[in-house]
């Protein structure tokens, strides 16, 4: 009893520790001036504040949010558990989100060192326990994560992290399985799931991974197939949430796209340098870790060695030579290696308390360099004092011009720096604290979740094409009537400013201010408006888009199959683009496009698209076949209406072109010589208004720009149809947004309302969907706003969580089996 009693005061000491060193954190945080810190943490503070405001009308789970992306669901694509947290910290500062933040880390301190505690004190390592505990937070990778990514969703998993790798330890290494073990198992992964899904699925990996190790390094069954069943139920647990959180989601593409980024050379994972720079870009695994690791797997002790053998092979999944294995594998959208490096180091401190023969002189130096190497991350992390939190955001504000943006939106805004500024930008230009309130904008932080996530890569497409019309029109119809430009969001902006102005000049904006680099335009509008507009061309097809880009006077199509139009629908076009376009019924679309032809419109066609048979292997539109050809490093010379044209040479990153030329054209305004042979790759079929388009002519311009070129060539194959800016008239509107509601009243019809279509909101037959945006028409109309997927989420939820009671039991059973056997 004596012995209880002193255990529980030592942990009552330790515990007071933790509270006082968080306290000296914060306030080594508050006296630096450096927080909130991190690229992405004022996305999740900004979050935390509408939730908290939301909270406040007496709604706990907004489902609409107006003020970024033209309106999005608050907490339908973020982790719910790391937002309600940090609200909570705001709460109880009395919403100051600054200082809610400074809290907010303090408890993630706090909380995150007390699990090493009770795995210290079930093992019989307290001391060590309460050491490791110290040091967790502190980890070089763990402050990075925190204090210069800014992953407020992972440093808050990290929390939970410890306390289920402790569970799965004592899961493989007890011969008698015990259910609680299980349920802490499922519990923790439940919690971890909460704050990161990505994590979630990564940890159970690991879970799988330490199981199979135990397994063939001890030569015993370590009840793999139970420790997975936990991972997976506690995913599936958070249903509710999850099921609808997959549902919608824009950013597949995104994440497999940048995969490639979250590998490195092992070198670099190594090298206590970077982190000193400053740089978010390199992840430091920790030099002493990895010697630890090292150390363990050659002289460790039995328990201890098998989580530095895990630890070793997380490391080296996180190399640049992983990612040539793990980017052909299922699920790679979650490979993104880097960020995982937490868990390796987990599994290595788990092995380090785990590691009770190890003798003290090693046990000292051991802690002794895991300190050392350390500080200096705390060093990096502390601050230089120049200015407080508010301070920092209000020069900030100030320098990029984002005070006078603020002051003369009316509508919402967009602030073109190409995330060069994180989560900082999208913040200041909603909720600055200058006394102007929250101001709407098109753009946000974590853009890719976006219901118009489509619209906004578009647009830093076409910028990025140096395509400036597009950009001023586009944003127009995503309702900015204020546009604020960095030029070093892409490399040719400063150079082509003249243009730029020339092009915002043309749809309307005005320059009303420069300072160095940054550039705000504004065109006067209603408070509140929409716009009806009239294009004389569409494109039709999922790379029609690419031409869209440098004819702003070009819309693209709600569908990518020409079967879903009629005639009616494009009779009123003078020009119809058929590009990465589809069909069910081919007489049907031929018979559409000769009909189109026959009235009067243009109707372009690129070969390189066009359908291929299913049968016959053969890619033919209106009598037009395509024969394949395959070009190095350029094209050679074309002749086009007899005149010899020089294009530009390929990309450096694309030299190897395979594309097509056409048989069957009627009237051949192109052609070029290849092996000897002359083959056409432009001209007319059937029609004079129907005209065929090879050799990828319009990608060619979209990546090289060759204005003299493949451009020129286009120019005259389209014609005069698309050469001036759409016609676009704003409107005025009234728009009432609710909780549960959004009331559009309009005084015109087919009005784009400049609001995101969001899939929360009821599909009704009383407004229309286009280009990812609702569109209304005169009168008044209301839109329902709900929380999808709900049913299916509550089963997949419930159906978890009877499975898991179910396998509870199922263990308890077994291990009362084993009992009695003994």
């Amino acid at each position: 009893m004596k012995k209880r009693g002193k255990t529980i005061c030592t942990i009552a000491v330790m515990l007071v520790l933790y509270v006082l060193i968080a306290v000296g954190l914060v306030y080594m945080l508050y006296r630096g001036g450096n927080y909130p810190a991190g690229t992405n943490t004022l996305q999740y503070i900004y979050r935390a504040k509408m939730l908290l405001k939301g909270i406040g009308e007496g709604n706990g789970f907004p489902l609409y949010d107006p003020y970024w992306f033209n309106g999005e669901q608050l907490l339908r694509y973020v982790e719910p558990l790391p937002i309600y947290l940090i609200a909570a910290c705001q709460a109880l500062v009395g919403g100051d989100a600054n200082t809610g933040y400074l809290l907010f880390v303090g408890l993630l301190y706090f909380a995150g060192a007390v699990g090493w505690i009770f795995i210290g004190k079930k093992i019989g390592r307290l001391k060590t326990g309460f050491l490791v505990g110290t040091l967790w937070f502190f980890m070089p990778n763990n402050m990075h994560t925190l204090f210069l990514l800014g992953n407020l969703a992972e440093a808050c998993a990290m929390i939970f992290l410890p306390v289920l790798i402790g569970f799965t330890y004592e899961w493989f290494f007890t011969e008698v399985k015990k259910s609680r073990t299980l349920a802490g198992m499922i519990v923790s992964q439940f919690l971890i799931v909460a704050c990161s899904v990505r994590y979630s699925i990564f940890v159970a990996i690991t879970v799988l991974l330490f199981g199979i190790l135990v397994h063939f390094m001890y030569k015993k069954k370590p009840g793999i197939l139970p420790a997975v069943a936990a991972m997976v139920l506690g995913i599936l647990l958070l249903g509710v949430w999850l099921y609808p959180s997959l549902q919608g989601d824009g950013s597949d593409t995104y994440n497999v796209t940048v995969m490639k980024n979250y590998f490195q050379s092992a070198l670099q994972s190594l090298n206590p340098v970077y982190r000193l720079q400053g740089n978010d870009q390199h992840y430091y695994f920790g030099l002493a870790a990895f010697l630890l690791t090292v150390f363990g797997v050659l002289a460790g002790s039995k328990k201890s060695r098998v989580g530095y053998v895990a630890g070793i092979i997380l490391f080296l999944g996180t190399t640049s030579s992983a990612y040539i294995v793990l980017s052909n594998m299922p699920g790679k959208r979650y490979f993104w290696m880097t960020e995982y490096i937490s868990i390796a180091l987990c599994m290595i401190l788990l092995s380090f308390v785990y590691w009770k023969s190890l003798k003290k002189i090693f046990y000292l130096a051991c802690v002794a360099v895991l300190v050392i190497d350390a500080y200096p991350s705390i060093k990096v992390n502390q601050g230089q004092a120049y200015y407080d939190a508010t301070g920092q955001l209000d020069v900030f504000e100030k320098t990029t011009l984002l005070d006078q943006a603020r002051q003369i939106t009316k509508q919402r805004m967009y602030f073109l720096d190409g995330d060069i500024y994180g989560a900082s930008a999208a913040y200041v230009a909603t909720v600055a604290d200058d006394g102007q309130g929250i101001v709407a904008q098109s753009g946000g932080n974590g853009w890719q979740y976006a219901a118009t996530s489509e619209n906004i890569m578009d647009v830093n497409e076409a910028v990025g094409a140096r395509h400036y019309t597009y950009l001023f029109d586009r944003l127009l119809l995503l309702g900015n009537d204020t546009v604020l430009i960095y030029t070093d969001a892409t490399k040719y902006l400063a150079k082509d400013m003249e243009d730029v102005i020339a092009a915002a000049k043309s749809c309307g904006y005005d320059l009303v201010a420069s300072k160095g680099k940054y550039y705000l335009f504004h065109q006067d509008t209603p408070e509140t408006f929409g716009v009806v507009s009239r294009y004389d061309a569409i494109s039709i097809g999922t790379s029609g888009k690419l031409l869209t880009y440098s004819y702003a006077d070009m819309i693209q199509g709600k569908s990518n199959n020409l079967n879903d139009y009629s005639f009616a629908d494009l009779k009123g076009y003078k020009l119809v683009y058929l590009s990465g376009f589809t069909y069910d019924d081919q007489t049907s679309a031929e018979n559409l496009v000769m009909k189109l032809a026959k009235a009067g419109v243009k109707v372009v066609v690129d070969a390189s698209s066009i359908p291929t048979d299913t049968y016959t292997g053969i890619q033919e539109f209106l009598g037009v076949d395509c024969q394949s050809v395959k070009f190095e490093n350029g094209y050679p010379i074309l002749y086009y209406n007899d005149q010899e044209v020089l294009c530009e040479l390929f990309p450096k990153d694309e030299t190897e072109w395979k594309t097509v030329c056409m048989n069957g054209l009627t009237n051949v305004k192109g052609y070029l010589y290849e092996n000897g042979v002359q083959m056409a790759f432009a001209g007319t079929a059937k029609n004079e208004n129907i005209t065929f388009i090879g050799i990828s002519l319009a990608y060619h311009y979209y990546r090289t720009l060759d204005e003299d070129g493949s451009k020129k060539i286009i120019d005259d194959l389209i014609g005069s149809y698309v050469t001036k800016e759409p016609d676009h008239k704003i409107v005025p509107l009234t728009v009432d947004v609710q909780n549960k509601e959004v009331t559009i009243t309009s005084q015109y019809d087919n009005v784009n309302t400049t609001l995101a279509d969001t899939d929360n909101m009821l599909a009704s037959d009383d407004y229309d969907i286009n280009g990812h945006q609702v569109y209304v028409n005169k009168g008044t109309t209301t839109i329902i706003l709900y929380y999808p997927y709900f049913t299916q989420g509550m089963l997949l939820s419930a159906g978890a969580l009877v499975s898991a009671i179910l396998l509870l039991i199922g263990v308890r059973k077994h291990g009362k089996k084993q009992l009695e056997r003994v």
